[in-house]
């Protein structure tokens, strides 16, 4: 009785092995893993025999096509059958009525989400780095997974060639498989770029020189303000406004301007430099100007009018 039983669990779990001619001894699995396009006869099962011959002609009937990569298709019996009778072996002859069907899986790649997603911020970290600021990358969709052929995996990134890579940014991941193309797929996320910009400390008027304490620096989002925002104190200190601007608003490199240091009507000298000499004469200066402006000026002792670029207050150069 015991001896029935244990005879009967290795029938249950062992592959099916069936028995033909004289010698040969074919095994068919219950589950097998391809990586070719095609299932052959040998993919699927255990051939052994003296005919070496025979051997390999089971070996190279073709069963079928492979299922898609990390799919599973069935093979029944039936069909197993069919395929040695049309190479001219005859599949009676190897007692295959007791065959179950066979699991084949194509054998594949997973690549997972989250690799998908490392991709995806390691792109935008590069794209975006700059000094004193905080990448924020959140909502990100993109699949759960791709499936690709076994081989070495690379892959190319693809997006918009003007993205400033703020707000909702969408890329495309193109994998290959031994450098042959696979598949492509899209992500896509909201990126926020948190940096200390300048901001008003008080309301400032128009046409008002910005000292050290009419400023500070406070973290904002880049992605909801313009992109000449201010973000160095120096190259605000010094200039004064073109408008009025309120408590806290970001200061833009647009709303600010070099005071002038000169205006229409005032005295300046007129420096004349060119290789060994040097001609100094006063002129008077018909427009307004700040610092390495080029303004028109009238010599004093000629009459006659000239361009020459605003050095200081008192100082205008001709350039040559």
């Amino acid at each position: 009785m015991h001896l029935n039983i244990f005879i009967l669990i290795l029938l249950l779990f062992a592959p099916f092995s069936v028995y033909g001619e004289a010698g040969l001894t074919v095994s068919v699995l219950q589950d097998a893993v391809v990586e070719g396009e095609v299932i052959f006869f040998k993919d699927i099962s255990e051939i052994a025999g003296e005919d070496k011959g025979l051997t390999e002609r089971l070996k190279a009937v073709r069963i079928g096509r492979s299922p898609a990569y990390g799919k599973t298709r069935t093979i029944d019996i039936n069909l197993i059958r069919d395929s040695l009778d049309r190479e001219g072996i005859d599949s009676a002859s190897l007692n295959l009525s007791s065959v179950a069907p066979v699991n084949v899986t194509r054998r594949f790649i997973k690549v997972s989400r989250e690799k998908i997603e490392t991709i995806f911020t390691g792109f935008i970290q590069h794209k975006v780095f700059q000094d004193d600021s905080r990448i924020v990358i959140k909502n990100i969709r993109c699949p759960q997974e791709v499936i690709l052929p076994p081989g070495k995996i690379t892959y190319e990134i693809d997006y918009p060639r003007r993205s400033n890579f703020l707000g909702k940014v969408s890329i495309s991941i193109l994998f290959s498989s031994n450098k042959k193309f696979q598949k492509k797929v899209w992500v896509n996320g909201t990126v926020e770029i948190l940096q200390n910009v300048i901001c008003a400390t008080r309301p400032l008027k128009r046409h008002q020189l910005i000292k050290k304490g009419d400023i500070h620096t406070e973290l904002k989002n880049l992605g909801h303000l313009s992109r000449d925002v201010m973000v160095n104190l120096q190259e605000a200190v010094g200039k004064r406004t073109k408008k009025a601007i309120d408590i806290n608003v970001p200061l833009r490199a647009c709303f600010l301007e070099f005071p002038p240091l000169v205006k229409r009507g005032d005295l300046v000298t007129i420096l004349a430099e060119s290789g060994t000499f040097l001609i100094k004469t006063i002129g008077e200066v018909l427009e307004r100007g700040e610092k390495g402006k080029l303004i028109k000026v009238v010599n004093i002792t000629s009459k006659k009018g000239i361009y020459a670029r605003i050095v200081d207050s008192n100082t205008v150069r001709v350039e040559f």
